[in-house]
């Protein structure tokens, strides 16, 4: 908040921000602590983590991708996203109430139209079988893209992914009534536009992972 405040031009301390705030009975979004996803027994084809010994990426090198489940009106629905490792940009989604590898090959086809120019090196994620399946093996061998998976047993290895779908529902998915599927649809991509183009990130110095990735262009 006290980020915010003065990019638009008040300035103020954090202490008096949070005076502010209190006085107000205004509380930051909170959800539960953030717990990484335990792995999930996958297949036998699952890959070497190629990030454990990699510096630091540039824009679009590597991409990291997982999923989370929703319920709506008694219903599992499933948010499929990819995500720019070096920038935090959410490049591609998919929203869906299956749960397989076409959810995953979709997303990604819709990252690679929205960012024609992105050549990533590395495609990573966890160990689901979805992401083991040979539909995605396949279309990542077609792009020229390796394929990485965490390691077994540890749910950190794509703790970025983890982080953003637990601020995605705590600042969204539990906030928001939705009244069918569609409008579940709308406020989802209107929220990730927002996560895109307007929130701001601590790890980024205070920049939108929009903003962002235009200094790094």
């Amino acid at each position: 908040m006290t980020v915010e405040l003065r990019n638009r031009g008040y300035s103020r301390c954090e202490n008096t921000v949070a005076k502010l705030m209190q006085t107000q009975g205004i509380r930051a979004k909170m959800d539960k602590r953030y717990k990484p996803r335990q792995w999930q027994k996958g297949s036998k084809i699952a890959k070497q983590n190629l990030l454990a010994d990699m510096p630091s990426p540039r824009p679009h090198e590597v991409w990291v991708a997982d999923f989370t489940y929703t319920q709506h009106r008694g219903e599992y629905v499933y948010l499929s996203t990819i995500m720019d490792l070096c920038t935090r940009q959410i490049v591609g989604e998919d929203i869906s109430k299956t749960r397989d590898a076409d959810l995953i090959v979709r997303t990604f086809r819709k990252a690679r139209l929205r960012y024609p120019e992105a050549r990533p090196k590395v495609f990573h994620s966890d160990r689901g079988i979805e992401y083991a399946n040979y539909k995605v093996g396949r279309m990542l061998e077609k792009a020229s893209i390796e394929q990485s998976m965490s390691g077994k047993g540890n749910c950190y290895d794509n703790a970025h992914m983890e982080s953003f779908f637990h601020t995605y529902k705590s600042e969204m998915y539990y906030t928001e009534r939705f009244d069918d599927l569609e409008d579940f649809k709308k406020k989802t991509k209107r929220y990730l536009r927002f996560y895109n183009k307007k929130r701001l990130h601590s790890s980024l110095g205070y920049m939108s992972p929009t903003d962002y990735a235009k200094s790094r262009a």
